[in-house]
């Protein structure tokens, strides 16, 4: 049986530093352990909505499946697919074993345990039956004659990329060997030897090829298991997500209402194109998010009147307008004329109503965007519908706007109303946002080992997204496990003009001018955007791949809001008390929002976002301006394209693995420094 690991580890170290099933953690003792499993805090378990966390889970398992040299593991498909078979479990703490289980001499190096195959509670048991005490402390002698030292982990372990972890493996030949001892003699475990201790045979330390790929890979190259120390990462690389989660009724109707559009490569349904359209007039301002969920609620799985029956409903509508209207000429009495009346309005309501339908709720917005292809990537988006229903979903947002007019001291609410002004004119902020509460999810899906991404070319074994399987306890066996943590946080958000992002498209990253009508009005300004930048309407983790082939002003947009996005997680502390570490990005690239939340758990209700939306709004944007004007290894960093570690690349977590992020979108500069592009003038400049 594990033991329990009780050394204070917070909740969100799980997930950060990977102590999850089938990775190694140092106890407080210099010695590594396995972690078996974890402990479930039923009740946070309770609070993740599992429809949505697993609508989120698949699409970015199908991602990683989509990527050259990456592998699915069957079973974490086959969950997927039947999903009685995933259990989510909320970590509260883990339990470990001893591992590896490779023990050796401190003074004369003997191995111990380094026979296989052996079980390995076998071995723990064995061990724990040697420990004796001298002062107080546990030790295990050892056992080769005449030698008085004590017995202590050999800190290696053999590992491959398709999911296997292993102590190292001894050489076949040594294995015949009665007192076999372990010799580092330095460059690495590839130089290091096992040598027979009674008469000096020496074997070498490579491992052996990894049978699985052997199997499944004969082609491919490098199929040795890998000899690695155990404080190495590469053992374990935990695919993490973030996301926002929506109420849960909101988020059953917007799984259903996605279901029932049609798949990501079909043609939409008429129910899926009202979605989209709905989607895209909320985005635009012509409709609410409420106006969404009021549809959502009247309309998913009821079937409206089809494109036979709008002339009929037109004509019968038309008739009883023209009955309305002749009813005064007609000397009723009076009683009898409000009865008719009235009688004829409710049809004309109902008329009305099922000619909406037919018509589209959200036809509307075809004067703006009338591309299918955008409005089915919006609908198979989950980050545009987050964009339109944030402000439904969490009603308590407060405005910069709403904030200043309540303010009761006239010079307080002056100056508010000043930094208001400065914002939009010199920084081109349309709305800044806070969120007392949003509900965030911290998931890990899986994890690889080796390699934290797939590797480029031909001949190499892939890398496997492997499933955890724990192996502490009976009640997940058969069960595909997604552990996942819950929490409810402030954030804050940031929303560019898109008048001003499409003027500035225009004038320095080369795009056509589509005349004052559409660049002067703000809602032609953003539907422009939407159908000329592709990568505002995608996930940004989809935007690496979709866009990293196409000309770069076209995705400007993207790149600009991202590089604004972490000059200001950048410069966040002196306002907060929250380093970078602490306040996580989330792009709304459609609706040209940055919404930055609060990820540690010690910091989920500190209001540090609160300060910082009252008093330090304008110092900010000032501070992340400034940060973004210089690099420390500048000239060398903006001659090369502006971004580097030692500016906007620093941060962590990024969705997009810092791909396009360049200062030279905020103040002008060399952009691609091969292609010879460069931007002349910044947004901010």
């Amino acid at each position: 049986m594990a033991g329990f690991l009780d050394e204070g580890i917070n909740k969100s170290k799980l997930f950060y530093d990977g102590l999850l099933p089938g990775n190694i953690v140092r106890l407080q003792n210099y010695s590594y352990a396995k972690v078996a499993g974890v402990s479930n805090n039923d009740e946070d378990a309770s609070r993740i909505d599992a429809q949505q966390l697993i609508s989120v889970a698949s699409r970015v398992i199908k991602q990683w499946g989509e990527l050259t040299n990456a592998v699915i593991d069957p079973a974490l498909e086959r969950a997927l697919e039947y999903h009685d078979e995933i259990k989510i479990v909320s970590p509260d703490g883990v339990y470990v074993d001893p591992f590896p289980m490779l023990l050796t001499c401190s003074v004369c190096k003997k191995l111990d345990y380094h026979l296989n195959p052996r079980d390995e509670s076998d071995k723990r048991s064995e061990a724990h039956r040697r420990i004796r005490r001298a002062g107080g402390k546990p030790y295990i002698p050892c056992r080769y004659p005449g030698c008085n030292g004590h017995m202590k982990q050999l800190k290696l372990i053999a590992i491959h990329r398709c999911g296997v972890m292993i102590p190292l493996q001894t050489p076949g030949g040594a294995r015949r060997s009665s007192n076999l001892k372990y010799e580092a003699t330095g460059g690495g475990v590839f130089q290091s030897n096992f040598v027979d201790m009674d008469n000096g045979d020496q074997f070498h330390s490579l491992q052996p090829d990894c049978r699985s790929c052997l199997s499944l890979y004969p082609d491919s190259a490098q199929s040795s298991l890998r000899a690695t120390p155990v404080t190495n990462k590469d053992r374990l690389y935990p695919k993490n997500i973030q996301y926002l989660c929506l109420n849960e009724s909101t988020g059953r109707m917007v799984a259903n209402a996605m279901a029932l559009a049609g798949g990501i490569d079909d043609p939409l349904t008429p129910l899926g194109k009202d979605v989209g359209q709905g989607i895209a007039s909320a985005l635009l301002g012509l409709a609410s998010g409420e106006d969404l969920i009021n549809y959502l609620r009247d309309s998913v799985g009821k079937a409206g009147p089809d494109d036979g029956e709008i002339e009929r409903i037109t004509k019968e509508l038309n008739k009883q307008r023209n009955v309305l209207s002749q009813l005064d000429q007609m000397g009723l009495p009076e009683d009898t004329l409000q009865t008719m009346q009235q009688l004829s309005k409710d049809k004309i309501t109902e008329l009305e109503g099922e000619l909406k339908r037919a018509q589209g709720v959200f036809a509307g917005v075809e004067e703006y965007i009338h591309n299918d292809e955008l409005l089915a990537t919006l609908v198979h988006n989950r980050r545009a519908v987050e964009a339109v229903l944030l402000p439904q979903d969490f009603k308590e947002r407060e405005t910069t706007k709403r904030y200043a007019d309540q303010i009761s001291c006239p010079e307080e609410r002056s100056d508010t109303y000043n930094s208001i002004a400065l914002l939009k004119e010199r920084f081109h902020v349309k709305e800044v946002s806070h969120y007392p509460q949003v509900n965030v999810v911290l998931a890990s899906l899986g994890f690889t080992r080796e390699l934290s991404s797939p590797p480029e070319g031909d001949g190499v074994p892939p890398v496997v997204l492997s499933p955890y399987q724990d192996v502490a306890s009976s009640r997940y066996a058969g069960k595909q496990l997604f552990y996942a943590l819950p929490a409810e946080t402030e954030a804050i958000e940031i929303k560019l003009d898109p008048c001003a992002v499409l003027r500035w498209c225009v004038e320095q990253a080369g795009w056509e001018n589509p005349g004052s009508d559409v660049v002067d009005d703000e809602v032609r300004a953003k539907a422009y955007l939407l159908l000329n930048c592709p990568a505002l309407s995608m996930s940004p983790p989809d935007v690496l791949g979709a866009t990293k082939d196409r000309p770069l002003r076209e995705s400007a947009p993207f790149h600009l809001l991202h590089s604004i996005s972490h000059s200001l997680l950048a410069t966040i502390k002196p306002h907060t008390g929250y380093d970078e570490k602490s306040v996580m990005e989330y792009l709304l690239p459609m609706d040209l929002s940055i919404l930055l939340y609060v990820t540690s758990v010690q910091n989920y209700t500190a209001g540090g976002l609160l300060t910082l939306f009252r008093h330090h709004q304008l110092a900010w944007f000032n501070d992340a301006s400034n940060f973004a004007l210089t690099c420390v290894f500048d000239p060398i960093c903006s001659d090369r394209g502006a971004a580097c570690s030692g500016c906007i690349q620093e941060v962590l977590g990024c969705e997009t693995f810092n791909h396009g992020l360049s200062r030279s979108y905020i103040h002008g500069g060399t952009l691609d420094p091969s292609a010879m592009i460069t931007i002349p003038e910044g947004f901010w400049q």
